[in-house]
C-alpha cells in the first residue's frame, strides 16, 4: 500500500469517526489555543498567529472569523471591553 492509500484511509476513517476532516479539527484546535493565548493578555494578535505558525495574520485572522464569528481583533476589543462572546 502506498503512503498516499494509507494517508487517505487515515484521513477518510478520521472523518467517519469525527464528523470533521483532519484540517478542520486540526484549524479548530489552533483557534481555540488562541482564544487561551489571547486571554491571557499578553500576546497580540500578530503575535498569537506567529506562535501558532500560521503563514501570516489575514490567514490567522480569517480562520478565527469561520470558527469563533468574529475576528480576533473584535474578540480582544469585547475581551477588554467585558463583553462575553
Amino acid at each position: 500500500m502506498t503512503n498516499y492509500i494509507k494517508s487517505f484511509k487515515i484521513s477518510h476513517t478520521f472523518k467517519e469517526k469525527t464528523g470533521v476532516t483532519v484540517k478542520q479539527y486540526i484549524s479548530k484546535k489552533k483557534i481555540h489555543k488562541s482564544v487561551e493565548l489571547l486571554e491571557t493578555g499578553k500576546f497580540s494578535v500578530t503575535k498569537v498567529a506567529q506562535i501558532l505558525n500560521y503563514s501570516n495574520v489575514q490567514s490567522f485572522s480569517r480562520t478565527f472569523k469561520q470558527i469563533i464569528g468574529v475576528y480576533p481583533s473584535k474578540y480582544l476589543k469585547n475581551l477588554n471591553s467585558g463583553l462575553n462572546l
